[in-house]
């Protein structure tokens, strides 16, 4: 995490979930890719799905 969101429950909702988290490798990288990936979370409720 690089930033707190000023809620340690938020962030800790947002580490945890972001461990569980995987990825697929592209075919044509096998080593792999490395890089930032910027997410945001927050605590708003999800939309119902219709």
């Amino acid at each position: 995490m690089a930033r707190s969101s000023g809620d340690a429950a938020l962030d800790d909702r947002a580490v945890r979930t972001a461990l569980r988290w995987r990825f697929a490798v592209p075919a044509d990288r096998p080593q792999g890719l490395a890089g930032e990936l910027v997410m945001r979370f927050d605590d708003t409720p999800a939309a119902p799905l219709l």
